[in-house]
């Protein structure tokens, strides 16, 4: 978001805390998130969790004021709500409802109908109606911007197995609900294809090394940076998206009813056809048969009818892959969804922010 920002001609500074999970061996964050350095980064000498998180929420606000900004944006809602208590005009994006309870919960109630609280982006109309709904916000202050992702533009593909067999890729987290489950069942009927699980760290990797071992057209890659994923989905002849009906995040509860998933959007980018879940707020995005071919979640039966009629078909494999990519270019980009997100805020695109 910060690159689809910058590449608006705002001039970015990303505040980020120090997280534990932040792997040591990487010296290049732009590198290794497969984004321009086109925007400064400044780290906070605290965690944004437990104890420590109104403290790195007050760092964070404090240094954004002596950066004199234009506008802060962000996720973190106690860091943005510090920055609006400071006087500074302020944007909260958020993926999931604003926890109102609890012991900061009187600071997230006030920065929603804070003066300083210029709107509140969220990622699906589901959400709007939920903070309009719920928490009371006006609706003229609720901007719907579903995720986004980058352009592979010419990256190339890993190779993944005999072009005379189907290669089916998923991408992403290993957390509940997002679909290792279906993949794993999928590769037990569907011999004829090979299935790759790009993604998760060790420990959530033990808990598939069963499968993994008995399964010859199963193989799971581990974690890889982000900035190499394009590789995987360009190397696939369907991406696979299997959502159960309940999908676990990290740290924030179940999801399903609110997410607009970045993985979605990146399937899109790679110009492939997709098997996605069938979930209402994902049919905010694409259509089914049209963009995506859309299967009843947690049904076997019916995600293995789907890959087959893929296999057979090719040119639905072009025909879905062409389509999803346009819809991609022409509305899930980050300049697209950052423009979105600032529309009305600024007269000028160029005016630094």
């Amino acid at each position: 978001m910060c690159q689809g920002l910058a590449r608006l001609g705002h001039e970015v500074t990303l505040f980020a805390p120090l997280r534990a999970e932040i792997r040591a061996d990487v010296s290049d964050p732009f590198g290794f998130y497969g984004v321009e350095p086109t925007f400064t980064v400044r780290r906070v000498a605290w965690k944004a969790d437990g104890h420590g998180m109104l403290l790195c929420a007050a760092a964070m606000a404090w240094a954004a004021r002596g950066a004199r900004p234009d506008l802060v944006y962000g996720r973190f809602p106690e860091a943005v709500a510090l920055s609006a208590e400071l006087g500074l005009p302020a944007v909260l994006e958020a993926h999931l409802p604003l926890r109102t309870t609890g012991p900061l919960g009187w600071l997230r109630r006030r920065l929603l109908h804070h003066r300083n609280l210029r709107r509140v982006v969220v990622i699906s109309d589901a959400l709007r109606r939920e903070y309009r709904e719920h928490h009371r916000v006006d609706e003229s202050r609720v901007v719907v911007a579903p995720d986004a992702a980058e352009d592979p533009g010419d990256a190339p593909a890993e190779p993944l197995g005999p072009p005379d067999r189907l290669q089916a890729v998923y991408v992403g987290n290993l957390y509940p609900g997002k679909g290792v489950e279906t993949v794993v069942e999928l590769a037990e009927a569907c011999r004829w294809a090979d299935f790759h699980v790009v993604g998760g760290e060790t420990a959530q990797l033990e808990t598939w090394r069963e499968p993994a071992a008995r399964l010859p057209n199963l193989r799971f890659h581990g974690h890889v940076p982000h900035g190499r994923t394009d590789r995987y989905r360009l190397g696939a002849d369907v991406l696979l998206a299997p959502y159960h009906r309940r999908v676990g995040t990290h740290g924030a509860g179940e999801a399903s009813r609110w997410m607009s998933p970045l993985k979605l959007f990146e399937y899109m980018a790679a110009g492939r056809p997709i098997l996605v879940a069938d979930l209402p707020v994902l049919r905010e995005v694409v259509q089914d048969e049209v963009q995506v071919l859309l299967c009843e979640p947690e049904d076997t039966d019916a995600w293995v009818a789907a890959l087959r009629r893929l296999a057979d078909d090719p040119a639905l494999r072009e025909r879905l892959g062409r389509a999803a990519r346009a819809e991609f270019l022409r509305a899930h980009t980050w300049v697209a969804r950052a423009r979105t997100a600032l529309n009305g805020l600024t007269s000028d695109p160029a005016q630094p922010t």
